[in-house]
């Protein structure tokens, strides 16, 4: 009996660290995103010279973002995470991404489409505009609640995940591919909300 004891503490302790390890493994989902708060109200400048505003993305889901067509930081693997993105629900057309550009001075419309180019952002429901530094200030300090317009290079790296009626659900580190993979998780679920 003494020789079996160690054996089945030894296989207990065993099973309890490999179920530990391969639950510590499973991807982690948040609960039922809930309702924070409304996202703002906007009339922005696209990079084709239209107007796309927030009443026009009311009934699909949409993922906002802030960037600047020059910076060599974040800016390009968060770019590259939202093509991910995009390309994972490219049947869907109910989902829109807004990139809105936190350097208004440099980024004109010229250069959000030869930015929107070089990056290889072809998909038509991705929209990348400007606003005047005045509306870009309230929609990031108020709107979004991401800080301040008045630091371009300071700017947040977080998505903001909007539903369908306009409510922001969530926010996800754009760099981050973790939050990347939460944030696929979690775009179904609105999708599937009326």
């Amino acid at each position: 009996m003494s020789k079996i004891l160690p054996g089945l503490t030894f296989a207990a302790v065993l099973a309890l660290v490999l179920g530990g390890a391969s639950f510590a493994l499973l991807p982690r989902t948040k609960p039922t995103l809930p309702e924070l708060y409304p996202a703002p109200a906007f009339e922005l400048i696209a990079a084709d010279g239209s107007r796309l505003s927030s009443e026009s993305l009311k009934g699909k889901v949409w993922i906002a973002n802030f960037f600047f067509t020059s910076c060599r930081g974040p800016c390009p693997l968060q770019m590259q995470h939202l093509k991910q993105v995009i390309a994972e629900f490219e049947e869907e057309s109910d989902l829109a991404i807004v990139s809105i550009t936190v350097d208004p001075v440099r980024d004109n419309l010229r250069r959000l489409t030869d930015y929107a180019a070089n990056q290889g952002i072809v998909d038509r429901r991705w929209h990348l505009v400007r606003a005047e530094h005045e509306e870009l200030s309230r929609l990031l300090n108020e709107g979004f609640r991401l800080g301040s317009a008045d630091e371009v290079v300071n700017h947040s790296t977080r998505l903001v995940l909007v539903d369908r009626k306009g409510m922001i659900r969530d926010y996800f580190d754009g760099v981050a591919a973790p939050e990347i993979d939460e944030l696929k998780r979690a775009v179904p679920a609105l999708l599937a909300t009326p």
